[in-house]
């Protein structure tokens, strides 16, 4: 009876796991002719990528990819905001779902403290799915991050930023029919009051922060993928440069 008990929790903990991999790994990737990076120190690792230089920055952000799309979609973005004089990490993350593996940024931030003591100010967000599980790490670590940036994303009901002292920022494109702009409304009181700085790109859609192509379910964009690149990475900038 054991081992027959034994052997179908086995199956079904196998199939899970299968099935999980099947749906994560069939993922947006990078498309192959961006051409970014020119003038900033871009480094691939096992699992994550670093922009900028950490020897010569004082303040560096976290990154999490939405759900589905590979850890290099989000170059041009991140280049950019390298370029303002930040470092930046991007998490891979298991078959690229972040809600597997929320707190993924705790050993790149400890590694980094540690080997770069001049970085003093930490800042973590993401995309999509990605933005959402950044903030539920950044409510549990209380004093490790200033803020917390939200790219087509908002907080779990679950996760109340007000009471913490981090700031917010939420970018999302006029067009996005990816994000539940109705639940984005209906818990918008999630974050911090006073402290949340809004954007919403006109034209822009939901894939467009990064270079994946278009995303399922999405409309299609008014304006140029660079354009809405480009008005993130400055929102982004701005807002840091507030705190």
């Amino acid at each position: 009876m054991l081992k027959t008990v034994a052997k179908i929790t086995l199956g079904i903990t196998t199939g899970a796991l299968t099935i999980t991999s099947i749906y994560g790994l069939n993922f947006y990737h990078a498309e192959e002719h961006m051409d970014y990076g020119k003038g900033v120190r871009i480094k691939r690792n096992f699992g994550w990528m670093e922009y900028g230089d950490p020897e010569k920055c004082t303040t560096a952000i976290m990154f999490y990819p939405g759900g589905k799309v590979g850890l290099n979609a989000y170059g041009e973005l991140l280049t950019r905001v390298a370029k303002a004089g930040y470092y930046v990490i991007v998490c891979g993350m298991p078959v690229n779902l972040a809600v597997l593996n929320p707190n993924a940024a705790d050993k790149y931030v400890k590694r980094i403290n540690e080997k770069y003591p001049n970085i003093k100010e930490w800042y973590i967000g993401g995309h999509s799915l990605g933005g959402t599980i950044a903030c539920k790490h950044a409510i549990n670590r209380p004093g490790v991050y200033k803020g917390v940036i939200f790219l087509a994303a908002y907080p779990d009901s679950k996760d109340d930023m007000n009471g913490t002292n981090l700031a917010a920022l939420s970018v999302f494109g006029s067009l996005d029919s990816v994000m539940n702009r109705e639940k984005y409304e209906a818990q918008k009181h999630l974050f911090p009051k006073g402290r949340l700085f809004e954007m919403i790109i006109e034209g822009g859609n939901h894939g467009n922060f990064g270079t994946y192509g278009f995303q399922n379910g999405d409309h299609t964009s008014l304006i140029d993928r660079l354009d809405q690149i480009d008005q993130t990475a400055s929102a982004i900038v701005r807002f840091i440069e507030m705190q």
